[in-house]
């Protein structure tokens, strides 16, 4: 009589449904795009970068700091030592986590204006525009630029930089049915029907010294409760040097994914409607344990590792 009693209980706790915790919050329903805040990464690359620098014989790849897209602007700005050194300034690197007074990057967009050799003004940028800081929106753009150094120039999922090598990072995620290079739309999250077939995740990685087809170890997990991933079901990823182009993560520059989750009926980890959340596991050769993306310290970009299922 006590044996059957207790591995029913046992059983019940097991299948306890995670939504029936009043913890667990699920995104909010909303069709508007990102609003990133004013003090983050995502918000200064959006609004300056892309804008202002990115432009063609400028900061698009023909040389450093390379605004192209979300990595290499974090990549080359972050940690990154100074090249070209200008007057009155001996600086060390571009952009000093947490201190904008030791960071080139500020310095030559705050200069007063000036020109030719040895004056304080030469190498203010945007360098066409030398009175670009005065206009009273750029100037916000500045004042948002120098929280996000003294914050300690943080990543767009909430992660300190580290000097020296950096473990690999998740630029972008896209689902499509198996088999098709189609991406469903997204907002925020994807919406997929209980309904449908088989699934592709495609996920496109960045690491700052390591090619990813020579990254160690590669997986994702789908759990049903936000911040538990313990017994969430793990799922390899396997690197596709001929990868579907796509959206990164900004939905602004079109890039190459480079990692595949192929055929996941995701009927296996949520038959009824309600949400799946998403996080993604790589290793490179030179640190020791895997990087999380995003991880519980990821605050704006979580909705982006979301999946919703409707009827």
């Amino acid at each position: 009589m006590i044996l059957p009693f207790g591995c029913k209980k046992k059983d019940t706790e097991q299948f306890k449904n995670p939504f029936d915790d009043p913890s667990v919050k699920p995104p909010p329903a909303s069709n508007e795009p990102f609003d990133p805040p004013s003090n983050s990464f995502i918000y200064i690359y959006k609004n300056v970068f892309v804008t202002t620098c990115n432009n063609s014989g400028c900061h698009d790849g023909s040389f450093e700091p390379d605004f192209r897209n979300l990595s290499s602007a974090y990549n080359s700005l972050v940690y990154a030592p100074v090249i070209q050194t200008i007057p009155f300034g001996n600086y060390q690197y571009r952009v000093k986590p947490g201190k904008s007074s030791e960071s080139q990057l500020y310095l030559r967009l705050t200069q007063m204006p000036g020109s030719g050799a040895g004056t304080i003004g030469q190498g203010r940028m945007p360098w066409n525009d030398t009175m670009w800081m005065y206009n009273p929106t750029h100037a916000n753009y500045i004042k948002s630029i120098k929280e996000w150094i003294d914050a300690g120039a943080k990543d767009i999922y909430g992660n300190p930089p580290v000097l020296g090598n950096k473990k690999p990072n998740v630029f972008g995620l896209q689902i499509t049915d198996a088999g098709s290079t189609t991406a469903f739309q997204r907002p925020k999250y994807i919406q997929i029907s209980k309904n449908n077939g088989p699934v592709d995740f495609w996920l496109y990685v960045v690491d700052d010294l390591t090619p990813p087809q020579n990254l160690t170890q590669a997986h994702i997990k789908l759990s049903l409760n936000r911040n538990d991933f313990s017994n969430a079901q793990s799922f390899p990823a396997s690197y596709d040097a001929n990868g579907p182009t796509f959206k990164d993560i900004t939905l602004t520059n079109n890039v190459k994914y480079n990692f595949k989750v192929p055929n996941v009926n995701l009927n296996t980890i949520l038959p009824d409607t309600g949400y799946i959340f998403i996080r993604a596991y790589f290793k490179d050769e030179h640190n020791s344990t895997l990087s999380e993306t995003p991880n519980n310290g990821s605050l704006y970009f979580n909705d982006y590792y979301v999946i919703k299922i409707t009827q």
